[in-house]
């Protein structure tokens, strides 16, 4: 697992391991508002990811609680969608 994944001082979430840890890494790295970052997930496993980013996406995801913590919802299997609201 790479290090960036893992808890820090900086983390918003109590897991040991999360994506959104590597959100806040990189967007400090490059100095880039957490507003203005999209995200895009399917799983149980991109929850804290979606619920933290700017626009939060659920991509053709089964999971009820992703799909409700999300922006956005995608129900099919194109990106052509996120080019609607990322503009």
């Amino acid at each position: 697992m790479p290090s960036a994944f893992l808890r820090n001082q900086k983390s918003k979430c109590n897991h040991d391991f999360c994506k959104s840890n590597v959100l806040y890494q990189l967007a400090d790295k490059y100095k880039i508002e957490i507003k203005n970052i999209i995200s895009v997930g399917d799983s149980e496993n991109d929850f804290c990811l979606i619920k933290e980013s700017g626009i939060g996406v659920s991509f053709c995801s089964e999971n009820k609680y992703l799909n409700y913590v999300a922006d956005k919802v995608i129900s099919e299997r194109s990106f052509s969608e996120i080019l609607d609201f990322a503009g």
